[in-house]
């Protein structure tokens, strides 16, 4: 399992590398990182994972399963 992982992170690799730059270059403020949120789970989303967004009363907090 730890090489399937391993495996499916290096497959999208450049993906993360483009979201951590984005987010390095476009800070948000605690708590309304809207954007960040938006792309972390728009890429959780293509790869079929299940999002519950909006938790313990932050509209930015967010699971993924």
């Amino acid at each position: 399992m730890k090489q399937t992982i391993a495996a499916f992170l290096d497959s999208i690799q450049d993906k993360l590398y483009a979201i951590n730059d984005y987010i390095y270059q476009h800070p948000e403020l605690g708590r309304q990182e809207y954007r960040a949120v938006e792309m972390l789970t728009g890429l959780l989303k293509e790869y079929g994972f299940a999002l519950e967004i909006g938790l313990c009363g932050y509209d930015t907090a967010f699971r993924a399963e």
